[in-house]
């Protein structure tokens, strides 16, 4: 029996397109969109090499651990 070719990991790049980040995030693209011009992204997160909007992928992780840390009240 031959042995199974070994899939490499795709590579994920540091940038993400709005369609990427929706799906990240489990919002709709629209709301991506909305938020960007709100100001609701961290600063920096927001880059447009060659005239296309796409944000920073550690900025995105970092908005999500942030709204994820427990509060600072009363740990048990």
């Amino acid at each position: 029996m031959p042995e199974k070719e070994q899939k490499t990991p795709p590579i994920q790049s540091p940038l993400m397109t709005p369609n990427e980040v929706a799906a990240y995030l489990r919002i709709s693209k629209a709301t991506v969109y909305s938020k960007r011009c709100r100001g609701e992204f961290p600063e920096g997160s927001v880059v447009k090499p060659f005239g296309k909007l796409m944000f920073l992928r550690e900025k995105i992780d970092q908005l999500i651990a942030d709204s994820i840390e427990p509060p600072l009240g009363r740990l048990k």
